[in-house]
């Protein structure tokens, strides 16, 4: 997917890597540490990473347990800035393949994260807060792994953010059209090149992608995260882009070697409507075609040519 190419050339987006968006700002109290959960309703206590997108526009949860030693993914959360419709948009992945919308809320000494369509709500209150500890929907009691912690009998809890050897297990079906364009590949087109890497994550429920792009001599930057991800609702490959003021969403249409994609920009100034086509000459090449609407009729705005990098690790 070259959306990168459109979003240069329809708004000459600045190239230099941004910080955290100021909505999101409230998250960082939640960075750097790793986080256990206790409940007396869980055999195996669960664990929480919180870490900002490299782009500034995006936070991730990601809540596992550890069992034999290995880190089982329970779910993965992506919040979000949307400026379309001026609020905190969440996206949850959960153990077995579902997906649920929802939105977040943040207080001076609260984080709220709710998702209505699967009745649950998480709320992060740090008005009591000790040194290291906060409480999640009042019967969680959460500590920062990076303060050690020490048992009665003496012993040492593991600490720092331990997300150990998390892995994509049970990888989506439905994503295995997309499963292609694992790994990473060089991107030429008109006045730029770049390259785009993709991997799996959310334990193999999601296919996440970073575009980097470079113009004449400078230097190389990173553009935006996406990620691709089966839509049950829908039942169709969903997309979505993520960089600070910015929000895309639409769907991919596969029909073998030729892939269509439409989706809408959202930015402050309004929303953008675009399709793309791409197709593939060979297993290691794809060329994209994108479009942009504009007063009623589609408008070609460029091209690029995508090869696959073969030395490159996945």
């Amino acid at each position: 997917m070259r959306i990168a190419a459109t979003l240069l050339i329809l708004s000459g987006i600045a190239w230099a890597q941004e910080s955290l968006a100021p909505e999101l700002q409230p998250f960082k109290r939640l960075f750097g540490s790793s986080w256990l959960l206790k409940s007396s309703e869980n055999r195996f206590p669960e664990r929480m990473f919180v870490d900002p997108g490299a782009t500034g526009g995006h936070v991730r949860f990601r809540s596992y347990k550890a069992r034999r030693g290995d880190d089982f993914l329970l779910d993965e959360t992506y919040v979000f800035w949307h400026p379309g419709e001026q609020k905190l948009r969440t996206l949850k992945f959960f153990k077995g393949g579902a997906v649920a919308w929802g939105s977040a809320a943040t207080e001076p000494e609260t984080i709220r994260l709710d998702r209505p369509t699967v009745g649950l709500r998480d709320e992060y209150f740090f008005g009591n807060r000790k040194k290291g500890a906060f409480t999640r929907m009042t019967s969680l009691v959460i500590k920062d792994l990076s303060v050690p912690q020490t048992h009665a009998d003496g012993r040492r809890e593991k600490t720092g953010p331990g997300q150990g050897s998390v892995r994509n297990r049970n990888k989506s079906a439905q994503l295995a059209p997309v499963a292609r364009l694992i790994g990473r590949w060089d991107t030429n087109g008109k006045g730029f090149t770049g390259r785009h890497e993709y991997s799996w994550t959310a334990s193999g429920r999601a296919i996440a992608s970073k575009t980097f792009m470079r113009r004449g001599e400078e230097a190389e930057r990173l553009l935006f995260f996406g990620l691709h991800y089966w839509d049950p609702a829908q039942e169709s490959i969903a997309i979505l882009l993520l960089r600070k003021g910015r929000v895309s969403l639409g769907t991919l249409k596969v029909d073998g070697d030729k892939w269509a994609y439409a989706w809408t920009t959202h930015a402050a100034k309004g929303a953008t409507k675009v399709r793309e086509a791409m197709h593939f000459p060979d297993k290691d090449t794809h060329v994209c075609a994108i479009e942009v609407a504009r007063d009623g009729k589609w408008v070609p705005v460029g091209e690029t040519t995508n090869k696959r990098d073969t030395q490159a690790k996945d």
